[in-house]
């Protein structure tokens, strides 16, 4: 599963255009990174991926307006989230979250 994450990664930087991204029902495992390089990425959708964190560099997507994160093993999002300011909607249901960041409060 890990490798799939970083080849998915590694094709996905050549596309700096790509506004919008689903890989929703594929076992990443792990988040990769090298997403955090789309900096034209307006959506971007891992749901039931088996993600278990988002690293902090989620915070370059300063573009990003929609997350889906629902139905994976994350137990804590990163403060860089609250930092994102296109980011309206953002659905994490069915994670392993006991609490969102206060900061998240912003967002409608």
């Amino acid at each position: 599963a890990e490798y799939m994450g970083a080849a998915l990664g590694e094709e996905l930087t050549r596309l700096s255009s790509l506004e919008t991204l689903s890989v929703m029902m594929n076992p990443l495992g792990a988040f990769p990174e090298a997403l955090c390089a789309l900096s034209s990425l307006q959506s971007l959708r891992l749901g039931r991926c088996g993600l278990r964190e988002l690293p902090p560099s989620i915070g370059a997507l300063r573009q990003l307006r929609e997350l889906v994160l629902s139905y994976n093993e994350i137990p804590i999002l990163p403060l860089e989230l609250s930092t994102l300011p296109a980011l309206t909607t953002l659905h994490v249901s069915n994670n392993r979250l006991r609490f969102l960041p206060t900061d998240l409060e912003r967002l409608p």
